[in-house]
């Protein structure tokens, strides 16, 4: 992409493209061009910055309520486990520090 293609994407990002960049953006980090298209289009579009604030907000929401959930036992997430994977479950719940139990069939 030349540079001036580059700027002509920053200066006429439509609305539907910076939304389709913002929900990008919250599953992974995004281009530097995709940012500063993104960004350039935020500044000046009140709705898309509407748009943003909201996600945002929402985001915070969910993350401070997923904060505040009880944490599961070993009994109780091997149970969940096996309800949800079956036997195939080995490795892919994790104890209470995020680290994966393993998978007996890798050692």
């Amino acid at each position: 992409m030349t540079l001036y293609s580059k700027i002509k994407r920053i200066l006429t990002l439509p609305c539907d493209e910076h939304q389709r960049l913002q929900s990008a953006r919250m599953d992974g980090p995004l281009s530097p061009s995709e940012r500063l298209a993104m960004w350039g289009h935020y500044v000046v579009c009140k709705p898309c910055r509407r748009l943003v604030a909201e996600m945002d907000r929402i985001d915070r929401v969910a993350s401070e309520r997923m904060a505040n959930q009880p944490e599961l036992s070993p009994a109780a997430r091997s149970r969940l486990s096996q309800r949800l994977f079956g036997d195939a479950s080995d490795g892919l719940i994790t104890d209470d520090a995020g680290i994966s139990k393993g998978n007996p069939e890798e050692t």
